[in-house]
């Protein structure tokens, strides 16, 4: 038998925080390139500039909308969230073509905001329209994070190429002995 939840417990739950973050862009690497990423590389998204973003609390979705730089704090601007809907959207971009390989080709997303914590209480607040801080200084010098296939791949800076929504890597997680076949998507720019 299961027990019940009371209403303290309802409460708690409404009162503890969780991870809010934006993810700003998506697209797909190949493993050859992400065991080969250094400081320095920009990886771009498939994501344009206009595109819309995806909030998300605890890794699940919960919006979407745009990425704002607020002034919520004096002298220090920050990025932001604003809610444009609650309906989602598909974001992900088409998959590149692969081979036989099963991690030949994976997914990434930058993300903003990995240290922004809210209570479900404190987001039931938010609706179309409201902005909401992702607590990352907007000229700290790592505010982003690339995910490759969930798992933190680098941390950077939030940048653009052209119209597609980039990161350029100040920090990168040990390289693993990934070992596969040259296969270019386009995503890398080596500088």
């Amino acid at each position: 038998m299961h027990p019940r939840l009371g209403e303290e417990d309802m409460e708690a739950l409404f009162d503890a925080k969780g991870k809010l973050e934006a993810v700003f862009g998506r697209g797909w690497i190949s493993a050859w390139e992400a065991s080969r990423l250094s400081k320095g590389t920009v990886v771009m998204s498939d994501t344009e500039a206009g595109d819309s973003a995806e909030l998300l609390f605890e890794g699940r979705w919960l919006a979407r909308g745009e990425i704002y730089i607020l002034g919520d704090r004096p002298g220090i601007p920050l990025w932001g969230f604003r809610i444009s809907g609650l309906d989602r959207e598909a974001r992900e971009a088409p998959e590149r073509e692969r081979s036989e390989g099963l991690t030949e080709i994976l997914p990434f997303e930058l993300v903003l905001g990995e240290a922004a914590s809210y209570s479900l209480a404190e987001l039931g607040e938010a609706s179309g329209g409201s902005l909401i801080s992702v607590d990352c200084p907007f000229e700290s010098a790592e505010p982003g994070l690339l995910r490759i296939g969930g798992k933190e791949a680098g941390r950077g800076r939030a940048a653009a190429v052209g119209e597609r929504l980039a990161i350029l890597l100040d920090e990168v997680a040990p390289a693993g002995s990934v070992k596969a076949e040259v296969l270019s998507t386009g995503t890398v720019l080596e500088l």
